[in-house]
């Protein structure tokens, strides 16, 4: 070894510290020496004494890499490995590069660690601990691709994650000031080439971009993208970038690329309507470059006047006051008054005047007579007057009518809008021309026939006739008796008696002795106040589900007639 100082030979090791003997300098301290040593075990074997750590490692591993189900390894790389995974993943979701990613792992690993050490000293606390790891993993992410300069958004990996972009950018922030990072500004126009092929220009993609660079130039010499959201510059850029190459792109389409609202973009439109680069023409725009800085929109703003706010407290009552105008605003209304005034002092315009009072005459002339005459009668037409229209001004009739330019833009914007309409027509006629040369037909369309309606039944006179017409032609189960159908509704004889209509021929034959027997138990009925309304209806009601056929049968006949007149029976007395 050689003295730095002297460049003597004459070294002292002693001490684990290296001497120079001839000057005195201290050439090393505290040598730690880590040398590779081998010991023997009980069998006779070499064995490696030490151990490996890495440097991310806090201890040595003194057990093995473990069995089959075990955790191998500490806790420290167990978080580590699940964050490179997490933004290797997302990572290839939004195309990052591989560097950058890496650069992410290393940004996170300072946040397991707490970031820079505290001024008093103190070992800081761990970042990741208490947090989502997703919400950790997007930002570390997120300022790796801010230092690399990409076009990728914090709202890209919100998206990923499925947060909101402000809950994940409150990480971020708290992110930087762990780990001491002074991020660089964003430049707008990074992200316009992104943006410009998602609103598809095709051919015209490179000039859209070029104009819209040199537009978001413009707004950083005119102090408009300090303090503002870089996709805000980059939507009005692109929307004016747009309008300048003949592309019609409406707010809503900037607004579904850029992810703003179209309030934030209307007031950067705005902004920069007022400067001065806002009130050149196209033409001028790419060609002139105004070397004059236009004031930031803050101070604008400042210079509005304000409404004076009087104390409540005072009681005094709000007068309304008349606004404060400029001496150029008076002048401007003076000038215009003055030239209105000697307008209307023309020999034109009196004439004009004079054959208005006169047609508003005639009029009112028409008016009254009309309305004197006694039967109204139809207005007579005004004979076309044959006086010459020349001296006529014209120019007002004039602005109506389209010109040739005007024209072909209102028919290219017609056409843009009825494309596909006009796509399908075209289609369906070159197949409708193909199919007629190839001698393919076309198919006839069927179109269904309403039936007629049934003009066989004759009109009823009562329910019953209409109820038995409906039965005829539509049965609607095997298992009812329609045949006692005409027991239910009373004949016209029976209305005319007041009674109930009899069954049919074969069953109106009843014998005496069960009309007398069914007296006999109505007289009993009615002797009981309660439990003969209920015995009756109880009685009613299976009677009615026997006479409808519910529970009738072919050997059963005669107890069906009985029940038949029982159930007369039980209806006249009710009645």
């Amino acid at each position: 070894m050689r003295c730095t100082n002297c460049g003597s030979l004459a070294i002292d090791f002693a001490d684990s510290q290296a001497v120079c003997s001839a000057c005195g300098v201290v050439l090393e301290e505290s040598q730690i020496v880590s040398d590779i040593t081998f010991a023997e075990n009980t069998a006779g074997g070499a064995v490696v004494q030490g151990s490996y750590l890495g440097a991310d490692q806090v201890r040595a591993r003194t057990s093995g890499p473990g069995f089959r189900g075990s955790s191998a390894g500490e806790s420290r790389e167990c978080t580590i490995a699940n964050a490179r995974w997490n933004i290797n993943r997302m990572a290839t979701a939004r195309g990052v590069p591989a560097h950058v990613a890496e650069r992410a792992l290393r940004f996170f690993q300072l946040a397991l660690d707490g970031g820079a050490t505290t001024a008093s000293g103190a070992q800081p606390k761990n970042f990741v601990l208490g947090r989502k790891s997703d919400y950790t993993v997007a930002s570390c992410l997120y300022v790796a691709c801010r230092m690399a300069k990409t076009t990728h958004m914090l709202i890209d990996f919100a998206d990923v994650i499925q947060v909101n972009v402000f809950v994940l950018g409150r990480s971020y922030l708290r992110l930087l000031r762990v780990l001491n990072l002074q991020m660089p500004l964003i430049d707008p126009s990074f992200y316009i080439s992104r943006f410009a092929a998602l609103l598809e220009f095709g051919d015209e993609t490179q000039r859209v971009v070029t104009d819209a660079t040199r537009l978001v130039t413009r707004f950083k010499m005119d102090w408009m993208v300090e303090g503002r959201r870089p996709a805000g510059i980059c939507g009005a850029c692109l929307l004016l970038a747009a309008r300048m190459n003949h592309f019609r792109r409406s707010v809503t389409e900037i607004v579904q690329v850029v992810k703003i609202a179209d309030v934030t973009l209307r007031k950067r439109l705005e902004e920069f309507k007022s400067t001065p680069s806002g009130q050149l023409t196209i033409e001028d725009f790419r060609s002139v470059w105004l070397e004059e800085e236009h004031n930031p929109p803050a101070f604008s703003r400042a210079r509005i006047p304000k409404k004076d706010v009087r104390s409540v407290d005072s009681g005094a009552p709000a007068q309304p006051e008349e606004p404060l105008r400029s001496d150029i605003d008076q002048l401007a209304d003076q000038a215009t008054e003055q030239e209105i005034n000697s307008y209307l002092q023309q020999e034109d315009v009196q004439a004009l005047d004079h054959d208005l009072a006169k047609q508003e005459r005639q009029r009112v002339e028409r008016a009254k007579l009309k309305h004197a005459a006694e039967t109204p009668a139809a207005p007579a037409e005004t004979p076309r007057s044959n006086e010459e229209l020349t001296d006529l001004d014209e120019a007002e009739l004039d602005s109506f009518i389209l010109t040739d330019e005007e024209v072909k833009i209102k028919e290219r914007v017609w056409m843009e809008f009825n494309k596909d309409y006009l796509e399908a027509a075209l289609a369906r006629q070159l197949k409708l021309e193909a199919d007629q040369k190839a001698g393919i037909a076309p198919a006839p369309r069927s179109r269904k026939r309403q039936k007629p309606r049934d003009g066989s039944t004759a009109p009823t006179n009562s329910a019953a006739e209409s109820a038995k017409q409906m039965m005829q032609q539509k049965r609607w189960s095997r298992r009812i008796n329609y045949d006692v159908l005409n027991s239910l509704f009373p004949s016209n004889k029976d209305k005319d008696s007041g009674g109930v209509a009899a069954p049919d021929t074969a069953h109106s034959a009843l014998p005496a002795e069960e009309e007398d027997e069914d007296e006999e138990e109505d007289d009993n009925d009615d002797d009981d106040d309660e439990e003969g309304h209920t015995t009756k209806r109880a009685r009613s009601t299976n009677d009615w589900m026997r006479l409808s056929g519910l529970a009738s049968h072919a050997d059963d006949e005669e107890d069906h007639l009985d029940d038949a007149a029982a159930y007369a029976d039980d209806n006249n007395d009710a009645w």
